[in-house]
């Protein structure tokens, strides 16, 4: 079901209404579930598509109930290694091509994300974080909830568990509560329905252009396309993932439903480290509890030295962006993804490593306040990750063509001319932020004008309905929904 129709318009305001009048007892045993397996079979055209996606789920299932009989090390190992290894045949990963995958046409949406709520349960089952025993239907539920199917957020069960005790209770709905939520929705479908096709239009051309320099450009032309490509695909990906967010939690709200953000200005960030406590910001997280933290643990278990300790953060840091980057898709170009956040998170690492301990921390702190270095660092960080973006829309065979094409003193000159064209715009967009607060504080009369605030929103909202009906107006798929 696409999040931009009236179809699904039509199946938020029926499900609104039946949580806000159905008695509490049946919400999370009859609503929620009908409403999780309607969404799904939205995504499929004949029955026979579900079946490699209830393979998955039951497995998934199976897997949890052993854990629960039998929470031992050697289980935790199997049950981990066959769910993965489903979920890697199901999603056909190109570099097993060995295997004789399944064919034909079948669903395969939203399983990269139950396998993650899988394995966290797995995991912590064994870990003792988790002493409740699981029912099909509390599973289901959790693993297939319809607002985070697609694409996320990813929610821990235990924060899941009470959002889903709070289901039972009345859902509050004040009145200033519902015209955020409201204004949140409008802007996402801004960025989804607007601002997303713009800059999906303007790289469009640039990668045509990229695509006939196969024989008429010349490598500096062709670093400079390729530096504009980056810098608009990067801002597309921004407005149409981070749109889809601003919905999905605000709908959560007229549900009752507390779901985690997922964005928090990450263009802001002033290194890459920092860019990935803020993009992604559960996967990230869950990475983190049940990868980063776990190898760091064993190599100072291994050599407990304080002065390796950072280090250990570095290859650490490698390891878990590696496996992000071949997470993001089945073709060969997700292997260089992997390898290129890996590469780049574990530079970034050490160069605060050792930049602290050439400095202190007093005098590496300053440093990093510095306003160079801040404008700097976004800057490169915005670079960096622009590039690395480009295993998304550029298929293995184009990008080797490419850096043969433009060499590493090319992907240098790309890497440094997307920082300065970045740092410059994220200066201009903070200047013009700190314009409209003035200008906010100046009008401060209007902004608390329940009347003006309405209009405001009434506005944009027409604006969005002109576009929405407009035949010319196309609006891009979802990018997270094919991961």
């Amino acid at each position: 079901m696409d999040f931009v129709s009236v179809r699904f318009v039509i199946f938020m305001s029926f499900a609104i209404l039946a949580f806000h009048l159905c008695s509490k007892k049946y919400r999370a045993k009859l609503i929620m579930p009908l409403l999780n397996a309607f969404f799904i079979l939205t995504f499929v055209k004949h029955p026979t598509e579900l079946w490699p996606f209830a393979l998955f789920l039951v497995t998934g299932f199976w897997c949890i109930k052993l854990m629960e009989r039998f929470p031992t090390k050697k289980n935790a190992a199997l049950t981990i290694g066959a769910i993965l290894t489903l979920f890697i045949y199901v999603k056909k990963y190109a570099f097993f091509s060995i295997v004789p995958f399944m064919r034909g046409v079948y669903l395969t949406i939203g399983l990269s994300y139950i396998l993650f709520r899988i394995l966290h349960i797995l995991i912590d089952i064994y870990g003792g974080a988790i002493k409740e025993r699981f029912s099909a239907l509390t599973f289901f539920n959790y693993t297939c909830m319809f607002l985070t199917f697609i694409a996320g957020p990813i929610q821990r069960f235990q924060e899941y568990q009470a959002v889903e005790r709070n289901l039972g209770e009345k859902v509050p709905l004040k009145r200033e509560d519902i015209r955020k939520d409201l204004s949140r929705i409008v802007n996402g479908y801004f960025k989804v329905t607007l601002l997303s096709p713009v800059f999906l239009f303007i790289f469009n051309e640039f990668f045509t252009r990229i695509d006939s320099a196969r024989y008429e450009a010349t490598s500096f032309i062709l670093c400079v396309v390729y530096t504009g490509a980056c810098f608009v695909y990067t801002l597309h990906l921004y407005c149409n993932v981070s749109g889809y967010m601003d919905i999905v939690v605000s709908l959560g709200r007229f549900l009752g439903l507390q779901l985690p953000e997922n964005f928090n200005k990450p263009f802001l960030s002033k290194s890459f480290l920092e860019f990935w406590s803020r993009w992604h910001i559960t996967l990230s997280n869950w990475f983190k509890f049940y990868v980063f933290n776990p190898i760091v643990k064993a190599l100072i278990q291994r050599r407990n030295k304080a002065g390796l300790i950072p280090y250990y953060g570095v290859i650490a840091f490698f390891v878990v962006f590696f496996l992000v980057g071949v997470w993001h898709g089945s073709s060969p170009a997700f292997l260089i993804f992997g390898l290129f956040l890996g590469f780049g998170m574990s530079i970034n690492k050490l160069y605060e490593v050792l930049l602290r301990r050439r400095l202190g921390k007093k005098a590496y702190a300053r440093v990093c306040e510095s306003r160079w270095h801040r404008a700097l660092g976004s800057g490169l960080t915005y670079s960096y990750f622009s590039m690395g973006a480009t295993c998304i829309w550029m298929d293995f065979d184009k990008l080797m063509w490419l850096f043969r094409k433009i060499g590493i003193f090319g992907l240098l000159g790309v890497f440094l001319l997307g920082g300065l064209l970045a740092a410059s715009v994220i200066a201009l967009f903070s200047v013009l932020i700190c314009w409209r607060d003035a200008g906010y504080e100046r009008l401060y009369f209007l902004g608390r004008n329940l009347y003006f605030r309405q209009g405001y929103l009434s506005l944009k909202a027409f604006i969005l309905l002109l576009f929405l009906v407009s035949k010319s107006h196309s609006v891009p798929e979802f990018i997270y929904k094919a991961f």
